[in-house]
């Protein structure tokens, strides 16, 4: 296949594809990235799409070495509301990747030890986290237990209300603090917890985890336990439920700075030479977007509508996804 007619955008950058980001060594510190986060609102305000590519791609780049802190970059910009929702949704894809690995990892920066109230309800409720029921419980018993020694982003407890554009513009130059309200992590811990499928985690782990964390009422492990017993009196083999899902080391790239922004977000590898991603796409809510290899080069396309938007100048034939290419429009 070929890429097909050309489409509009100009620009673009793609940071670098890796595994799971396993090197925490030279990590950008938490209330700089808070303060880059605040750079995108400002540059969003001003309408300055120059300084939010460079600060976006700062901001990925460091994502990309350690990806915990796209927790950090998450949290930020959902503090920050509209003006900062392209850099929050590309951190929430990171996240939906490999969220035991993101959620858990909290000693060295970032996790959810730098989440708010706000931010982590919305990562549990999320539909697209690649994770089982087990992970999601550890996550948030994790983040009770920071939140007790204050580490958990304040402004969010706070509940801070959103300012308008311009006041959000010159006030997200200011990190927001790191001390905790435990109180309101562990009623928030309690109420999404009673909402996982608590009879998808093993018995053992039920009784030897879940229990003594205190955040499940014995009435709600009871009903696990019945709803397990149930099952196996039917004959149904109910261990497979209980697998606890691990996830792939895919490699990723972040697309940055298109002139179509429907290009911009994270792609995942499927394949040495293919990247792809969803997202809406004129009346197609579900269009696959494709940076691939085409005979010698790379190119960003879209073939179920056989529209091009970028080839790869730099590297063409060698590049692979670790550097930072230049492209043109096609």
């Amino acid at each position: 296949a070929s890429p097909g007619a050309p489409g509009a955008g100009a620009g673009g950058t793609a940071s670098g594809a890796d595994g799971g980001g396993a090197d925490s060594s030279h990590r950008t510190t938490e209330e700089t990235l808070r303060n880059l986060v605040g750079l995108v609102v400002a540059g969003n305000f001003y309408q300055l799409s120059g300084l939010n590519n460079r600060v976006l791609r700062i901001i990925f780049d460091a994502v990309r070495r350690w990806k915990p802190l796209a927790c950090v970059v998450y949290d930020e910009a959902v503090r920050a509301g509209e003006p900062a929702r392209e850099v929050g949704e590309i951190a929430l894809a990171v996240v939906r990747r490999m969220p035991e690995f993101v959620l858990l990892n909290t000693d060295g920066g970032g996790g959810s030890a730098a989440l708010g109230p706000e931010a982590m309800g919305t990562i549990v409720e999320d539909g697209g986290l690649q994770c089982s029921e087990v992970a999601v419980f550890r996550a948030l018993q994790r983040w009770v237990d920071v939140s007790g020694s204050g580490g958990v982003n304040n402004a969010a407890i706070a509940g801070r209300k959103r300012r308008r554009d311009g006041e959000v513009a010159m006030d997200a130059l200011t990190p927001s603090g790191s001390s905790g309200s435990t109180n309101s992590c562990l009623s928030m811990a309690k109420d999404q917890v009673n909402r996982l499928d608590l009879a998808k985690i093993a018995p053992r782990v039920l009784s030897d985890v879940v229990s003594p964390s205190g955040l499940v009422s014995s009435e709600g492990l009871l009903e696990a336990y019945r709803s397990q017993a149930l099952q196996a009196a039917a004959g149904a083999d109910i261990s497979t439920q209980f697998t606890q899902f691990r996830n792939r080391r895919t490699k990723m790239v972040i697309m940055l700075g298109a002139g179509s922004s429907e290009v911009n977000g994270v792609y995942l590898q499927d394949s040495p030479t293919r990247f792809s991603r969803k997202g809406p796409w004129r009346d197609d809510d579900d269009a696959t977007y494709l940076l691939s290899k085409v005979g010698a080069k790379w190119y960003v396309w879209i073939p179920g509508h056989s529209v091009c938007f970028y080839r790869c100048l730099n590297g063409d034939e060698r590049w692979d996804g670790r550097n930072s290419p230049a492209w043109k429009t096609t």
